[in-house]
């Protein structure tokens, strides 16, 4: 079922594989006072066999924006990450690393740094059967980029109100 699984929500994949159903990732740390506000969480279980480990973390810094924090190690094996944002905003290219989402009049700029490459995705959350539900109104949007071989890395998304935090 399309809603079912780590495609079609605000999550990450590797190689195009879902995640375990017989992992739990559990929140590891996190601050909730108005001066820190983050969570962190292990996620290497629910993605065994695919990456040594992912480690997430999200940030609401200044009270002004999110940044969401990814740190992977990878093995020996070529893997190609893909980060995912379930989104009813519309959403558009404007660069080779930050993405516009807008809806109502209000916008969103989507930053991304770590990666050298990045390709975007925008499509519509649809699923190829029949039998699952529409989500009509709903885009998947994101990025694919390939991770170094047995390595440390890491993916930042920043979620910025206004276009000129983008250039900082």
């Amino acid at each position: 079922v399309f809603r079912y699984n780590n495609f079609a929500h605000s999550t990450l994949t590797f190689n195009h594989k879902k995640q375990r159903v017989d992992g739990a990732a559990h929140i590891t740390s996190y601050s909730d006072t108005i001066d820190s506000m983050w969570v962190a969480s292990d996620l290497t279980p629910v993605y065994r066999d695919q990456v040594k480990s992912v480690k997430r973390s999200v940030s609401l810094v200044d009270r002004q924006y999110v940044v969401i924090e990814d740190s992977i190690e990878t093995g020996n094996r070529f893997t190609k990450l893909t980060w995912t944002m379930v989104t009813p905003a519309s959403a558009k290219v404007i660069s080779d690393h930050v993405m516009l989402l807008e809806k109502e009049g209000k916008k969103l700029y989507l930053k991304v740094e770590g990666p050298e490459e990045i390709k975007w995705n925008i499509s519509q959350a649809q699923s190829d059967y029949s039998y699952d539900s529409p989500n009509p109104g709903i885009s998947l949007i994101g990025f694919d980029t390939d991770l170094k071989l047995a390595a440390k890395q890491q993916v930042r998304v920043y979620l910025l109100p206004d276009e000129k935090d983008c250039s900082k």
